[in-house]
């Protein structure tokens, strides 16, 4: 109901139009040598994709038919003997101006907390593996390690 109410003022403000959205970001790239510290990111995800609705007179980022998520590994802590690392899964948070089946591109990220996870690594590997991505660790020192994406 809140959704055809957005729609029909939208629609009286100025005329509604679509064009399509697909954002894809992943950090750092494959072949750059990254050193990172205890709570620096060591991978970022971002995959959003869906129709915008582009409309005069707002400057409001209104996607439909899509949806817009993040995940990051995030270095917890790094020991003599082991890499601990936090995957972390976000949503974009919702708003009382839109409804839950679409999604404003400028709302800030919100953690899903059901899809958060702690990893371990052991500092003898020279690999970390997580889902289809690859590192290789070429240092490690006390507070941090020095890898390359594959």
């Amino acid at each position: 109901m809140k959704a055809i109410v957005i729609v029909m003022i939208m629609t009286l403000v100025g005329c509604a139009t679509f064009q399509p959205v697909s954002i894809k970001e992943r950090t750092p790239q494959v072949g750059v040598e990254v050193t990172v510290l205890t709570g620096d990111v060591l991978f970022e995800s971002i995959d959003c994709y869906g129709e915008e609705m582009v409309y005069s007179g707002s400057s409001r980022r209104i996607v439909h038919r899509g949806e817009c998520s993040r995940y990051d590994l995030t270095v917890a802590g790094v020991f003599k003997d082991k890499i601990m690392l936090q995957y972390r899964e976000y949503m974009k948070c919702p708003s009382r101006w839109v409804p839950s089946y679409l999604y404003d591109l400028d709302a800030p990220w919100c953690v899903k907390d059901a899809f958060t996870r702690d990893l371990e690594y052991s500092t003898e590997s020279s690999h970390i593996k997580y889902k289809s991505h690859s590192f290789r660790i070429l240092s490690v020192t006390d507070n941090g390690f020095t890898y390359v994406a594959e």
